[in-house]
């Protein structure tokens, strides 16, 4: 994170999530690059365990094996750059279909 930070106006409905965003196990946060959604969202998931898919190794993992890479996350996780392993969406989806997530407990930047 960077050690400056500029307030972000999603700031407050991140943190503390609005009435809408409740409704929602998995957000997904998308934009343009360097506009500051990984460092939102790593600053806004306090509790959350950060997965960056920038690092080829951990992206190496979920590419060869999506389903077991999944069940190594426990929620509330953040999946940084998600683009990178896109069939992770699959065993997310289980996971929400499952009902067993509280709202935002899966967060995706791409």
């Amino acid at each position: 994170m960077p050690s400056h930070w500029i307030k972000r106006t999603f700031e407050p409905i991140f943190s503390k999530p609005a009435k809408h965003l409740r409704l929602f196990p998995v957000w997904l946060l998308l934009g343009p690059r360097q506009s500051g959604k990984s460092s939102l969202l790593h600053r806004c998931s306090t509790g959350h365990t950060h997965v960056d898919l920038d690092d080829l190794s951990i992206r190496e993992r979920a590419n060869r094996d999506p389903l077991l890479f999944m069940r190594n996350l426990t929620p509330p996780f953040t999946i940084d750059e998600i683009q990178y392993a896109p069939h992770l969406l699959s065993p997310i989806k289980q996971l929400v279909d499952s009902g067993s997530l509280t709202p935002g407990a899966i967060r995706l930047t791409g």
